[in-house]
């Protein structure tokens, strides 16, 4: 361990291994499970009792909710990979001038 690493400082909430983009992977298939899992409730009969009608509800608006994050998290990856490919271009373009 050098002298910069504090031994007993936890990397912040979210850092899972040091790496954001470990973060991005692991919370995107979290949020996979959870869409299907909530599909599931949501279409197999499990929440189909009209006394419980609010909570399919509920769940139906947490299965959107869920699925607009995934979506969210897809388009930030996916933006993140264009700026990776720009600059190699970038770089690339600079080297032959």
């Amino acid at each position: 361990m050098n002298s910069s690493q504090k031994p007993d400082k936890e990397p912040p909430l979210g850092v899972i291994n040091g790496t954001l983009e470990m973060d991005r992977v692991k919370l995107l298939s979290l949020l996979d499970e959870v869409i299907v899992n909530l599909h599931q409730k949501i279409t197999s009969g499990r929440i189909r009792d009209p006394d419980n009608e609010k909570l399919r509800l509920a769940a139906i608006k947490t299965l959107a909710y869920t699925a607009s994050v995934y979506g969210s998290l897809l388009k930030d990856h996916d933006l993140k990979e264009l700026e990776a490919r720009i600059e190699m271009l970038e770089n690339a373009i600079q080297k032959r001038s």
